[in-house]
């Protein structure tokens, strides 16, 4: 039981980097705003300011693909995978 312990906390102490929204850069490039993105999804206004400001914990990909359809792009257009710093 220990090994298992101490295998978790030394998982957590792994840096494995990150993901960031970037949706906010994708929506000014292409001068679209979060507004017509709620309208043409049918998201709440506010799930897209959230999305928008990169301001949540947990993605919901159902949204991702709305957004993803309606702005006729992939997921690395608005989602960015940050690695891990290097010493």
């Amino acid at each position: 039981m220990k090994s298992v312990l101490k295998e978790q906390k030394e998982l957590q102490e792994v840096d494995f980097g990150s993901v960031r929204l970037t949706l906010k850069e994708f929506l000014k490039q292409h001068r679209y705003t979060r507004y017509q993105l709620a309208r043409h999804t049918s998201i709440k206004y506010q799930t897209i300011d959230r999305y928008y400001k990169n301001n949540i914990d947990r993605v919901d990909l159902t949204l991702l693909a709305k957004m993803c359809f309606s702005l006729e792009c992939d997921l690395s257009d608005i989602l960015q995978y940050i690695p891990p710093k290097t010493n």
